[in-house]
């Protein structure tokens, strides 16, 4: 068995921090062959069990688990650059300054690394030169686990090709083909336009900062730019399909994930605004806390460890999406929260416009729970007064969970039908970051009141609480975001059958001049 783990180690007569391959062999002689073919030579150090990694960056190593064998692709590299942590962290401070984050921010020193190096290579270098993908993995620590793509680069293990991704773009099956030339991003849509442009808009922002900061690999990749989980042809719903990005997945078909927009502007850069391409560049590049400070930038309930001085209410908000016809509106999660528990005490639960069916559609008695159960709107940071929040999926998954279990608040999780799931929630365990409530929301009631008129209930409630903002602030951070997307462009360059060359994708039919690069 393998492990990875940070260490300092003595190089060339100077101590630096790596990242050390632990083996359980007692032999230093040994070589280590890993499945891609590279060998690493044992190197003795303190405890006679480190290996330190040769100087390939993308290894894979052979793992065993479950009795079953099978390659994981994992990122690796030698040392951190000190002198480049400290070129980012002190300097261009006359330019850029991360003195610019509010006096209550817990912005770590990665953060304020990757904030230097999206500038360096946005603002300063102007695209010129982006630094190396191993020189960023170890300038922001990257995690060395990924555990959502070592699942899904498991079950999507065939390699694919350009004419599979071309045909699937043809039948407008996924919304555009994305391709990584040279460090170029570009994009050819599947249809007239790429639907979704606020969804569209984010990601282009997030892949244009990191092909100007990073060197990324040479890949061509199908990207589905909507909410919805699945291939719209039924005879390929339960057939994975490699090559393919969504936003979003089910259990039933895995599919390869990309950080949502909303996720993006609640953890990453807060920001950026829906849909603005004149935007101002330094407001996407600044690193956020979280998105709970009010308009006027002020910090609110969120920044505080005050849950017990929040108010003793259940708390939702939300559009009514999600099967919302005759025969089915009574199955629909958002409908019954709203038509039971509406009038409850110590609920706060509301419909806010958006889908809101006709008579005709959903029957007149479900059109006046629909009408007597609508509300304000409120901003997000209005969250952040209540002890708990509800959290229910709709026509796919509700991508506003990441920055409620950033507000301190609990979570009360509705299970979804179908599973829903985003590329961060394998971090996520119910009981210890958030609470499960049932589908058919009947236990609701019961856990709210042991959570609010128990001193156990109160106690594990802060419990969840604290544990769901460590896990934000150390796992699901701005740069592990960076590091995610990263490790997923080069698991992708290595499924593909060929090299993403102009060559390589006319033969597969491809028209290499429709591509549009993303704006910078």
């Amino acid at each position: 068995e393998y492990q990875f783990s940070y260490k300092n180690v003595k190089v060339d007569g100077a101590t630096k921090p790596c990242i050390v391959l632990s083996t359980n062999s007692t032999n230093t002689n040994t070589n280590h062959t890993l499945a891609s073919g590279k060998t690493i030579k044992n190197k003795t150090t303190d405890d006679n069990s480190d290996s330190k990694l040769g100087k390939s960056p993308w290894i894979k190593i052979r793992n065993q688990r479950d009795q079953a064998s099978f390659d994981v692709s994992i990122w690796v590299s030698t040392c951190a650059h000190e002198k480049i942590r400290d070129k980012l962290l002190n300097g261009y401070q006359n330019r850029y300054s991360t003195k610019r984050s509010p006096p209550w921010s817990n912005l770590n020193n990665n953060s304020k690394i990757l904030e230097q190096i999206l500038f360096d290579g946005v603002m300063r270098q102007k695209c010129r030169k982006p630094i190396t993908d191993s020189d960023f993995f170890c300038s922001v620590q990257c995690p060395l686990e990924e555990p959502e793509l070592e699942s899904k680069m498991r079950l999507l293990s065939e390699p694919y090709s350009f004419e599979k991704i071309w045909s699937l773009c043809k039948q407008r099956q996924v919304s555009a083909l994305v391709w990584i030339d040279n460090n170029k991003p570009k994009y050819l849509p599947c249809g007239e336009r790429v639907v979704g442009r606020s969804l569209w808009y984010v990601k282009q922002r997030l892949i244009t900062q990191m092909a100007c900061s990073i060197k990324l690999p040479t890949v061509l990749y199908a990207f589905d730019n909507s909410d919805f989980p699945l291939p719209l042809q039924t005879n390929s719903m339960f057939k994975p399909i490699p090559g393919v990005v969504r936003y979003t997945g089910i259990r039933s078909h895995p599919q390869l994930l990309f950080p949502t927009g909303e996720y993006v502007k609640s953890m990453v850069h807060c920001k950026i605004a829906r849909g603005e391409d004149q935007q101002n560049k330094n407001d996407t590049i600044e690193v956020c806390v979280r998105a709970w400070a009010d308009p006027s930038g002020r910090v609110t309930y969120c920044a505080a460890d005050n849950w017990d001085e929040r108010e003793n209410v259940t708390f939702w908000r939300g559009t009514l999406t999600g099967s919302a016809t005759r025969s089915t509106i009574n199955y629909n999660p958002r409908f019954r929260l709203v038509r039971d528990f509406r009038s409850r005490k110590g609920f706060d639960v509301a419909l806010t416009g958006g889908m809101i069916s006709s008579n005709q559609s959903i029957g007149e008695e479900a059109q006046r729970v629909v009408v007597r159960g609508r509300g304000e709107s409120v901003n997000r940071h209005h969250f952040c007064k209540f002890k708990s929040l509800v959290h229910c999926d709709g026509n796919s998954a509700a991508f506003s969970l990441a920055y409620k279990l950033s507000t301190g608040s609990i979570v009360f999780w509705i299970d979804s039908f179908y599973g829903f799931n985003e590329f961060y929630y394998t971090h996520i365990k119910k009981w210890k970051h958030f609470i499960p409530v049932d589908s058919d929301l009947k236990n609701l009631q019961s856990i709210n009141d042991w959570i609010f008129n128990s001193e156990n209930g109160i106690h594990f409630a802060r419990s969840v609480s604290e544990n769901a903002k460590k896990l934000i602030e150390e796992r699901l951070t701005p740069e592990a975001t960076y590091c995610y997307v990263l490790r997923l462009f080069k698991s992708l360059a290595e499924k593909q059958l060929k090299e993403a060359t102009r060559e390589s994708l006319e033969a597969a039919g491809i028209p290499v001049d429709r591509f549009r690069e993303f704006e910078r």
